[in-house]
């Protein structure tokens, strides 16, 4: 059985190489998952920032991007993500794994026959703001824990298997992952010292498609690919009698990562573009993410963002330094956000041995790697340090205007086996403190305490780490690890839990939050010979979505009188939907010459948890003695399939007699079964999941054949649409909603009913689309259902409230509906089909229409009322209200927006970064922007003499003379002062290199004549040494556009026409030794420089015989 090692500080800290075989996914992906793991709430005490970048909707779908923090703190083996220390990009979604043992999919591992693996892979998802976690089993079928109504086809672990991943939704929306190799990204690593096989596998699926239930909209994503590389380290170390020898051994693992950047996502609406650096000074082949723009459907950018970086770093070496987000700003001369970190401490090297045991930076500064043990066994300190473990961590956020978000962090505390720790690894959030801008600030508290106490914390931490174990067998024998060997978080991203958490509001009062705890829904510990924190150290069974859902919120006032109080109750105890059971094993040895085989098992569980009850109260605030309230209960009931919500009952709590009720039947819903047609759904179901992903044609063949199976079923319209909506597992499609009241001792109150059915519509009757409208008259009695012979039942007491006319045939947008009343509504649409531009009531000669213009992506640029006068809008180049004109074109308001020292903004572009001289450049103006709008000019300095006033904006020039030259442009704009910007470009002198030998030039074959030797030969003087070349600039100053040179190197004898090219790169070459024959062999050198231009020298050796009879 094969084995491997990644080591990897995150969601599970690592143990020695035997036991623990954990592959974690990139940096990137890798703080998506921290981030849909930790979460942002008062359970784990991790501050709520997040940030919005960009957006864009289409016809049915939208895309947005955003940034995400995570403010639990800084490991220090962490690697930035493209966003910088910390920051994680909302954006797109992905399919990404943890691997433990071996890959699922590869030879022996979880999913294949005969396995040795035993362990099922780690999957996480995150797509369009949806997140969840999976394994698949043995038969490679999903597993969601907890469960989800989600349909998951597998690119891994099937009969296909195309390695590309598709996801259907509750609404029938499809997400497909990794539809080529452009959108996966792969993970290299093997073990430093190389004592076992390198590993590789696909890590990570990005998302390739989003398309609608019915195919009418298309959301696409486009990626870049980068690769860079880094170290994760690791060291273990044995002592005791038993021990072969009690030196170190480094088990650090060298990882390579085969990125994916997103570049674009395309709706029908517009589309998000990406731009990235493609360089990092902390990464080797690292990129960071640059600029989002977004462009609308007439090609105009509406929106563009940059990041502006800088690194944090304690010294600059490489593994120092960390990528720091400073800012992100606009086209406006003011950041819209700058960002503050705590900078008292840096984070040390990547390579540092002061870290805590979950890996953050503490207050060690020995040399040694492997942990304090014992007395006799003595080491480093993994304690907690709570002023270095906030480390570069963000602490003010500042928004343009003046106001900001400042965040104070606290080290975590809790309980573990009753045992209080006043140090927890990890920080909280204690202090919020918010400003507006504009004098108002707002200071929020958080407090960590149990009901009635000062100073008793509520966390519970979840388990201890272990960095070691001893046995003794007759001899003693000790194994540590350098890290901690077991896992320390849950499959929530957490390692303590906070069951209260006070939310103090300064000036206002404060709010309680109580949750579910590790006390009440603890893990279940491995089952087998194997002892809990020993050797193979087995995951637990978790029961992680049992723990942080909140239980009560209360809110008081500044007396603390109670104003509201909100109780929730859940069902933790629903039947499993699925179970797969993983395997550890170790073979341990326990005396010198013998062993046991220790084994654990442990289960992942597929199952839901439920909202039960949630009871509302209200309080009198007149009532002096803070009992008096007003209390309502609502109770929920679910389907036991797809756990859908099917019934509300409300009541007063006190008195129960009388219960509001509110029902909603699905087309899941048992009424509209019929067991011929569930043959036919079965049938489908079965071919789809055989259909390779991206395989439209075989999906469409299915489906084809569903619906004829189900016509010869059942010849009611109203059916089969019911039953092609199950096809397309648009579950969350509701057929009937009903209300009522329940009286104790008396009859049941039917208070209406609505019902909406659907119908086959547009090009091949292709899109199932809303239909009618019904409601039954108040008091009658009567539900909807499908009976024996497949037939829809309305009862007859249903009045029509609602008819869709009419859909448009490229993409089924409505165009034409009808009320109760009569009265029609006919509408139009604009840019292909995204926008609403026009409505208008009971067309004809009498109807009554408003239409509008739109600049897409931004707003209404005309807008025409009933009466058919219009009025228009202007907007500025951030997309804002500018100038409003009626519908003579007048002027009838003009906004004008201020930000606290704000001044035009803009920035010069040049057609090359630099240059050689007499070489023509574009110089121009981009991004220009003035606050208070209107016209402004330019003028231009280009630092040679020559100035430009004729308010142009692109200037073509050339230098004589090589330097660094400082253009200046000028704006110029009403209210302002001059506004001057400054580009410095490097001009150089032409490349123009020459070439030397080193070593014999001219030699003497019969060896009678004296070598001659190149005019750059030093040390190389040998007759029988190997001859260098090397290229060199002519001049100092002529070494053309700096930065990365390239240099082919070839050589021919002077009788021949054909230039023998070689492989080398540099600036310099061997000459080939084989090539000794006699002949004046010329040497040819092609340098090429930053700018690509080239230059070319000759040399030449000559190998001669001075007796041409020698031999």
């Amino acid at each position: 059985m094969r084995k491997f090692l990644f080591v990897w500080l995150g969601i599970f800290l690592i143990s020695f190489a035997q036991a623990q075989d954990v592959h974690p996914p990139s940096a990137d992906a890798m703080s998506i998952i921290r981030q849909i793991s930790v979460g942002v709430n008062y359970y784990t005490g991790a501050a709520g920032i997040s940030i919005p970048l960009a957006n864009v909707s289409g016809r049915e779908l939208g895309a947005s991007i955003g940034l995400n923090y995570n403010s639990f703190g800084h490991r220090v083996q962490d690697v930035a993500s493209s966003e910088g220390l910390g920051w994680s990009l909302a954006a797109g979604g992905s399919i990404t794994r943890i691997v433990r043992g071996l890959p699922d999919d590869q030879e022996d591992g979880f999913c294949t026959p005969d396995k040795d693996d035993k362990e099922p892979d780690l999957f996480f998802f995150s797509f369009m703001g949806r997140s969840g976690k999976f394994v698949l089993d043995q038969q490679g079928q999903p597993v969601l824990f907890p469960f989800q109504p989600l349909s998951i086809k597998p690119g891994i672990c099937r009969s296909v298997n195309s390695n590309s991943w598709e996801i259907i939704d509750e609404n029938g929306v499809t997400y497909q992952f990794g539809l080529s190799s452009l959108e996966r990204e792969t993970i290299s690593s093997r073990i430093s010292d190389n004592s076992e096989p390198g590993i590789s596998y696909v890590s990570t699926w990005h998302l390739s498609k989003v398309i609608s239930a019915n195919k009418t909209d298309e959301l696409s994503f486009s990626y870049g690919s980068g690769s860079y590389s880094f170290v994760n380290y690791l060291f273990t170390k044995d002592d005791g009698a038993c021990a072969i020898n009690s030196t170190i051994k480094n088990r650090s693992s060298t990882v390579y990562v085969h990125a994916k950047y997103l570049e674009t996502i395309t709706t029908s609406g517009g589309r998000i573009e990406l731009s990235w650096n493609n360089s990092r000074d902390d990464l080797i082949g690292g990129k960071s993410l640059s600029e989002v723009q977004v462009v609308n459907l007439e090609e105009d950018i509406v929106s563009k963002i940059r990041l502006s970086y800088s690194y944090f770093g304690s010294c600059q070496d490489r593994n120092c330094k960390r990528l720091r987000l400073d800012s992100i700003n606009d086209l406006q001369s003011i950041p819209l956000y700058s960002f503050e970190y705590n900078t008292t401490f840096s984070l040390p090297s990547r390579d540092s041995k002061s870290i805590d045991y979950l890996g953050l930076y503490n207050a060690y500064t020995g040399n040694e790697w492997i942990p304090y043990f014992s007395a006799t066994y003595p080491g480093a300190t993994r304690n907690p340090d709570e002023d270095k473990m906030q480390a570069d961590l963000l602490t003010s956020i500042n928004h343009r205007g003046g106001g900001y978000s400042t965040f104070y962090y606290e080290s975590n505390d809790g309980y573990r086996d009753g045992v209080f720790k006043s140090t927890v690894s990890g920080n909280r959030i204690y202090l919020k403190v918010s400003a507006d801008g504009m004098g108002n600030i707002q200071r929020n508290f958080y407090k960590y305490l149990v009901e009635g106490s000062t100073t008793q914390s509520s966390g519970i931490l979840f388990r201890s780490p272990v960095f070691g174990y001893s046995r003794d067998g007759g001899y003693d024998y000790l194994t540590r690890f350098s890290h901690a060997s077991n896992e320390l978080f849950d499959l929530n991203g957490a390692n303590i839990g906070y069951s209260r958490v006070e939310e103090i509001i300064e000036g206002k009062g404060k709010t309680i939050y109580e949750f579910t705890n590790y006390d009440d829904h603890p893990d279940i510990d491995a089952a087998g010979n194997a002892t809990s924190g020993e050797p193979p150290f087995v995951s637990v069974t978790s029961k992680f979505w049992e723990r942080g859902n909140v239980k009560k919120v209360t809110m008081k006032d500044l007396n603390n009188r109670i104003l509201t109080q909100d109780s929730y109750e859940y069902t933790f105890n629903h039947p499993e939907k699925s179970v797969v059971t993983g395997e550890k094993s170790l073979y341990l040895q326990q005396y010198c010459s013998q062993g046991d085989l220790l084994v654990g098992t442990y289960q992942i569980i597929s199952k839901p948890f439920t909202l039960q009850k949630k009871i509302s109260e209200i309080y009198d605030q007149i009532d002096p003695s803070n009992v008096k309230k007003i209390s309502t209960t609502e109770e929920y009931f679910y389907d036991l399939t797809n756990f859908q919500r099917i019934r509300t009952v409300s009541y007063n709590t006190v008195d129960a007699s009388e219960q509001y009720n509110s029902a909603i039947k699905y087309i899941t819903s048992t009424a509209y079964n019929s067991t011929s047609l569930n043959s036919c759904l079965s049938t489908y179901n079965s071919c789809y999941k055989n259909c390779p992903i991206g395989d439209d044609a075989c999906v469409q063949s299915c489906y084809s054949t569903y619906l004829s199976c189900i016509s010869s079923n059942s010849s009611d319209a109203r059916t089969k649409v019911i039953y092609a909506l199950k096809a397309k597992k648009a579950i969350n499609t509701v057929i009937e909603q009903r209300n009522y009241l329940t009286r104790t001792s008396q009859a049941l109150v039917e208070l209406g009913t609505s019902v909406s059915l659907y119908r086959f519509d547009g090009p091949g009757s292709k899109w199932i689309v809303p239909d009618t409208q019904w409601q039954s008259t108040k008091g009658s009695t009567g539900l909807t259902t499908i009976n024996a012979s497949g037939f829809f039942i309305l009862p007859s007491n249903f009045q029509l409230m609602h008819t869709y006319n009419e859909y448009e045939d490229i993409y089924g947008r409505l165009v034409q509906e009808t009320t109760r009343g009569g009265d029609v509504k006919a509408y139009t649409y604009l840019h292909d089909n995204t926008i609403l531009g026009s409505t208008t009531i009971n067309p004809g000669s009498y109807g009554m229409s408003t239409s509008s213009e739109f600049k897409p992506l931004v707003g209404a640029t005309k807008v025409v009322d009933i009466n058919n006068r219009s009025s228009s809008i202007e907007y500025d180049l951030v997309g804002r209200q500018r100038l409003v004109y009626d519908h003579e074109g007048n002027i009838v308001q003009r906004i004008r927006y201020h930000s606290k020292d704000e001044v035009p903004n803009f920035s010069i572009k040049s057609s090359s970064e630099q240059a050689i001289v007499g070489q023509n450049v574009t110089f121009s103006l981009d991004d220009i922007f003035v606050p208070t709008g209107g016209e402004a000019e330019f003028a231009w300095d280009m630092d040679n003499g020559t100035v430009y006033d004729d308010n142009r904006q692109e200037v073509v020039t050339s230098y004589s003379n090589e330097g660094m030259y400082s253009i200046k442009a000028v704006i110029s704009a009403n209210e302002f002062e001059p506004e001057i910007k400054t580009l410095n470009y490097l001009v150089s002198d032409p490349l123009q290199i020459s070439i030397c030998a080193d070593g014999p030039q001219v030699i003497d074959l019969c060896g009678i004549t004296p070598v001659s030797y190149g005019s750059c030969t030093v040390n190389n003087n040998s007759p029988s040494n190997n001859t260098q070349f090397y290229a060199n600039f002519a001049q100092p100053s002529s070494t053309g556009c700096v930065g990365f040179y390239t240099y082919q190197w070839q050589y021919k004898k002077s009788t021949d026409s054909v230039w023998t090219t070689m492989t080398v790169t540099d600036s310099n070459m061997t000459f080939p030794p084989f090539v000794n024959t006699e002949g004046n062999y010329q040497v040819r050198c092609t340098a090429t420089d930053g700018c690509g231009n080239t230059n070319v020298a000759y040399s030449y050796i000559n190998y001669y015989k001075s007796n041409p009879s020698c031999t």
